[in-house]
């Protein structure tokens, strides 16, 4: 029986990497990682959403895992799996309500971040806390795994050689820039028509309650008109009652002073 494989795959933004890693974990039997959704796990449950320029107008996370257990790995699953980088307050929801402070991010949970967000290296005493589980723990060490994603550059490739985390296959996946543009463009032209849609939808709900406001304004300063004109009748009726009151009753006086013979 030959020994877990651990097999690396790289390549730019749109290259195939996470359809061509599951597809491959899948036939083998062996763990899918992607590095990077690994390390959005990793501080999610602090920051909420995912972390990156991608992600700037997403509002939820996708849902997708970071780590595929091959099928019919016994007495294993996706919860229960180690996954490496297990963090204190990782899986922890902040508890503070409305109007309470965000929880403050550690120093490797901000280094993490700066990563995702800026593309800051990661140091290795972070690296030292999500990589080596990979290689050295159950069930990863028996059973495998494809690594999408890592390394990403040459100070990550020194960290597994001077670490000694070895990969028995690296894939580099080389793609012409047609091809990725032809891959990424269209979700990124349907995502830019919902926002697009999403905006006009917004802004016509904004009008229409502008206007609704407006006629409601308006249909108040209406009846607030109105009720000043109808005061006002009514103010005239009762003073030309009066006087026609003061006018009978000076009549009545006069007739009862010099009655008629």
């Amino acid at each position: 029986m030959p020994p877990p494989i651990r097999l690396l795959i790289v390549g730019p933004k749109g290259a195939g990497k996470t359809l061509h890693g599951r597809q491959l974990a899948k036939q083998m039997g062996v763990f899918h990682i992607s590095f990077k959704d690994r390390l959005q796990e990793l501080i999610i449950a602090k920051t909420k959403k995912k972390i990156g320029p991608e992600y700037d107008d997403e509002e939820e996370d996708s849902g997708e895992q970071a780590i595929t257990a091959p099928d019919g790995l016994e007495g294993t699953d996706a919860e229960n799996v180690p996954k490496g980088g297990e963090g204190e307050g990782e899986g922890e929801e902040g508890t503070g309500g409305e109007g309470e402070p965000e929880l403050e991010l550690t120093d490797e949970e901000e280094s993490i971040r700066a990563n995702l967000a800026e593309g800051e290296a990661l140091p290795s005493e972070t690296l030292d806390k999500i990589l080596p589980a990979w290689w050295n723990e159950e069930p990863f060490r028996s059973t495998g795994f494809i690594l999408e994603g890592f390394p990403r550059t040459e100070a990550e490739a020194r960290y597994l050689s001077s670490s000694g985390l070895f990969p028995d296959i690296s894939v580099i996946l080389a793609v012409e820039d047609i091809v990725i543009v032809d891959r990424l463009l269209p979700p990124l032209l349907e995502k830019w028509r919902k926002k697009r849609d999403k905006r006009e939808a917004e802004k016509e709900r904004q009008r229409a309650l502008a206007k609704k406001q407006k006629d409601e304004e308006r249909a108040k300063r209406r009846e607030e008109k109105m009720a000043e004109i109808a005061a006002r009748k009514a103010e005239k009726t009762v003073r030309i009652f009066i006087l026609f009151y003061l006018l009978v009753l000076n009549l009545a006086w006069k007739i009862e002073i010099h009655p008629q013979d």
